[in-house]
């Protein structure tokens, strides 16, 4: 399945597309443990006490979250909203979704059965020729997330091709298409002891499984830790998986700084008594970000709706000489694309 969208250049890292699926409940929470409420989270996570009277007063307040790395960006972002969880979950369970993130230009559910048809609408067209010639011309591993494997591959199988000739786009979309193959395959076998690294210059590389761990098991306060069973879950698939969480994965065309960008994404989902938790990650990145990972949680009450949502990536491009101003850009736009993302879904939600 494919799903067309707007575009734009807004960097993945500020707005991780949900698609969501559900089929039944577990108790993510543990047996007989209260849930958290919105101050508890939101004092957990770091916001002030004016922060948290703003949100309750009905504000959207983002706040920057502590790092674990030199290459992440994490903030956070809460409001209340006047409707119910079941208007919720019908929401993040449908493509309107799609609408809040307007780097999506298209999408593709996968079964865990996928085969080659599955990987058919991979590709770069007309519009591409740009990222083609690149490819083609200059060192793949200097332009695109790869391990060392899917270089070779990809040296191999185009050193007989050019720009120029017919045929050019198909054969780079060809062995492409077969590399996110590999991945998805490897993924879904082992989870994040399946993600390979990518190539950072020469004899480097680096690891998105690592750098996701780092955010999960990071001391700092986590709305995770709240829903010890779903964490366990989230960090041990395809291992230790309750009865009745959803995961559901899912391909994702869109442009990020200016260039077409592929990522695999896995989408875990539960709906609990009072209660709606989503996380997502990218386990798998085209370019300029290594990891993207997102958490979103929602509790009714008698107001209405508290969600609160965590956003957590990493770039290598925020390290380095000019890191520190790289970095305050990043977090300054992962605050206000936070906001938007919210507003979005308040709208959609209430209208």
């Amino acid at each position: 399945m494919a799903v067309k969208g707007g575009g734009s250049e807004v960097m993945r890292l500020a707005n991780c597309f949900i698609f969501v699926m559900m089929l039944t409940v577990f108790t993510a929470r543990g047996a007989d443990s209260p849930l958290p409420t919105p101050n508890e989270l939101l004092s957990g996570l770091g916001f002030s006490g004016e922060q948290i009277r703003a949100v309750s007063a009905g504000e959207i307040v983002a706040i920057d979250l502590p790092t674990v790395r030199d290459n992440q960006l994490k903030g956070a972002v809460a409001m209340r909203v006047p409707a119910s969880i079941d208007r919720a979950a019908e929401f993040f369970m449908s493509e309107r979704r799609l609408s809040v993130d307007t780097t999506v230009g298209a999408f593709g559910v996968l079964r865990p059965s996928a085969n080659s048809n599955d990987w058919q609408a991979i590709g770069f067209g007309p519009e591409d020729r740009k990222e083609v010639r690149k490819i083609l011309e200059i060192r793949p591993v200097s332009i695109l997330n790869l391990s060392p494997g899917e270089a070779g591959l990809m040296r191999n199988r185009l050193s007989q091709v050019t720009a120029d000739q017919p045929g050019a786009s198909n054969a780079v979309s060809k062995v492409y298409a077969d590399i996110l193959a590999g991945r998805y395959r490897a993924y879904l076998e082992r989870g994040l002891e399946g993600m390979a690294p990518y190539v950072r210059g020469r004899n480097r590389t680096t690891s998105p499984a690592e750098e996701i761990r780092a955010h999960l098991n990071a001391s700092s306060f986590s709305v995770l830790q709240q829903f010890p069973e779903f964490r366990r879950a989230v960090l041990d698939f395809p291992e230790n998986q309750p009865p009745g969480i959803e995961n559901t994965f899912y391909w994702i065309r869109a442009t990020v700084e200016g260039r077409p960008h592929y990522a695999l994404a896995h989408q875990m989902t539960t709906l609990g008594d009072g209660y709606l938790l989503v996380y997502s990650r990218d386990y798998f990145a085209g370019h300029t970000y290594n990891t993207l990972q997102s958490t979103f949680v929602w509790l009714a009450d008698d107001r209405g709706l508290f969600g609160v949502h965590v956003n957590a990536g990493t770039t290598d491009e925020i390290t380095g000489l000019f890191g520190g101003v790289a970095r305050q850009v990043g977090k300054d736009r992962m605050k206000s694309d936070l906001i938007d993302n919210f507003t979005e879904v308040r709208k959609q939600l209430t209208q």
